[in-house]
């Protein structure tokens, strides 16, 4: 009798605007002669660096195809978010 192995993994990301929560602000700050404003969250699926993708746009590409799309690795992504208006959070789901 052949024992088939399931492994299992959980991929956490604690923040995908690491900038925003430094600055304490939901916003990615780009520094530049105007220094914008970016909700990173939405900007998915962002623009890569070879297409001239700005560092908010870069990093949601690197988040949507590097972990969210590879189909290889992620069978399901949850995203967990607390809304502004109140204090109940929003759960999404995307079955890939």
């Amino acid at each position: 009798m052949d024992i088939i192995a399931n492994v299992y993994a959980v991929i956490g990301i604690p923040t995908v605007n690491p900038m925003g929560i430094y600055l304490n602000q939901r916003n990615y700050f780009t520094s530049g002669a105007s220094g914008s404003l970016t909700n990173v969250n939405r900007i998915f699926p962002g623009v890569s660096a070879m297409e001239g993708g700005s560092g908010p746009d870069i990093l949601a590409y690197n988040i949507w195809n590097q972990i969210w799309a590879n189909t290889s690795n992620v069978d399901v992504g949850i995203d967990l978010r607390k809304l502004v208006t109140s204090n109940t959070y929003q759960i999404s789901a995307n079955m890939v």
